[in-house]
Parts: C-alpha cells; structure tokens; sequence
C-alpha cells in the first residue's frame, strides 16, 4: 500500500519533479553545452581571424612574439612542398580531433595553391584517447614506407571514423604498405618513442589542444578557414619582406 501511495504521489507531482524527467533534462542540457562549445569555439577563431586578433595585423608581428622554428621543425618528420619555402607551417594534430580533420583540406590546398612560397610539417599531438596514440604510431609506420600524406589523407577522408586496429591494417593494405613491416612497425619501441618527442615538443611549447599551427614561429590556435589563411599568409609574407634591423 505503501508503495501505490508513493507511485501515486509521484504521478500528482509536477513533470519537473520527476526523477525522469530531471535525467532527461540533464541530458538535453549537457548536449546543448556540447553544441554551444563547439559553436563558440568556431565564431570565437573565426572573429579573432576576422578582427585581426590571432596574428594577422603585420604591426603584431614582433620578435618577442616569435617561437624559434628551429626549435620545432623536425626535418625527418612528414613534409609537404618545397623545403627551401620562406613560409613553413608546422602543425600539431590529432588524427581523432574533428578541429583537425575539419583542417586537413584546407592544408593540403594551401600548399597546392603556394607550391613554392610554403611548406607544410606534421607533428603528432594525440590528446583525445588511445586510438588517437594508435592512430599516430600508424602515421609514422605510413612515413617510413613513403605513404604518410596517403594515409593522413584516407584517415580523415573515411566515412567510417570508428578506428580499430584491424581497420588501421586494412587501410594500411589498401595503400599499398608492407603489411608485415607495418605490424613491426607498430609495436616497435622506437615507433612510440617518435611520437612521444612530438609530445614533449608540444609540452614545451605548451600547447593547449588540437590543431595547433606555428607559421614561421607565429602560433595559430585552433580551427581557421581558408579565408583565414590567406590572410595570414599575406601578413607572414609582409612581415618575412620587412627589412631587416
């Protein structure tokens, strides 16, 4: 009797009131923060972009402001366009980040688009979950056979991104890597070791998420659009022209 009072009571409550309806209000709010965050995130780069705010005004462009690129280009990583470009773009991705996968089109026209004038440098940062440190291992076994910017550009073109390792073998297969020396590679220590000297670059440097570009020593955080670039770019180009003091 007890019981049927209580189911009773429960039903003359208020819907708001409800142990249900409170589990799906946390639920629907918890997803509206997602897509809130992930929207500001977005408008928030793209108005720094816009205003001029992340590094696009020459008159910001200051030796303080300036990371050595010695310091952070590695020339036996991945490398695409001339290598003698006056514009080298080193970016720190994660092969999980959506930011990042959002990001590997526009890279990749940036350097088609400037064959001469730029070049492009990756350098693994897995932040987001284990598959991101298997995925960044694989990178390196693809750019010790030759096929790393096959493989960066199959990874983020799938349709399919719940990764496995026996899915990551696949892929390894179909663009024509050794399948034996890719599953050595894998489990190689020296694979892991790799990976972590590009996690301890991005310590150093303190980088905070994914992507994470440095253009000639100039940091850009996070997702730009291809109108971003360009304007940065430009801006780089003035600022590699002005004269030397």
């Amino acid at each position: 009797m007890p019981r049927d009072e209580n189911f009773v009571a429960d039903l003359t409550r208020p819907w708001y009131r409800r142990w249900r309806s409170l589990v799906l209000l946390v639920v629907i709010s918890l997803v509206l923060a997602v897509i809130f965050w992930f929207i500001s995130i977005f408008m928030n780069v793209w108005g720094q972009v816009r205003s001029g705010e992340i590094n696009l005004q020459s008159s910001t462009f200051t030796k303080g402001q300036v990371t050595d690129m010695s310091t952070i280009i590695d020339k036996s990583d991945p490398m695409l366009g001339a290598r003698e470009a006056p514009i080298s773009i080193v970016e720190f991705g994660d092969f999980q980040c959506p930011l990042t996968r959002q990001s590997h089109t526009i890279m990749l026209n940036l350097v088609k688009d400037n064959p001469k004038v730029l070049n492009l440098y990756w350098r693994n940062f897995p932040v987001l979950d284990d598959m991101s440190l298997t995925l960044a291992k694989a990178a390196e076994c693809a750019h010790l056979q030759g096929r790393f910017w096959v493989y960066y550009t199959k990874i983020f073109e799938a349709t399919d991104q719940d990764w496995t390792l026996d899915k990551i073998s696949a892929l390894a297969a179909e663009i024509g890597m050794n399948s034996d020396n890719f599953s050595k590679c894998l489990s190689d220590t020296r694979t892991m070791y790799k990976v972590y000297q590009d996690v301890e670059v991005a310590s150093k440097l303190e980088l905070a998420g994914t992507p994470t570009f440095f253009v000639n020593g100039f940091r850009i955080r996070g997702f730009v659009p291809e109108e971003g670039w360009q304007e940065i770019l430009k801006k780089v180009i003035e600022y590699v022209n002005q004269p030397k003091q």
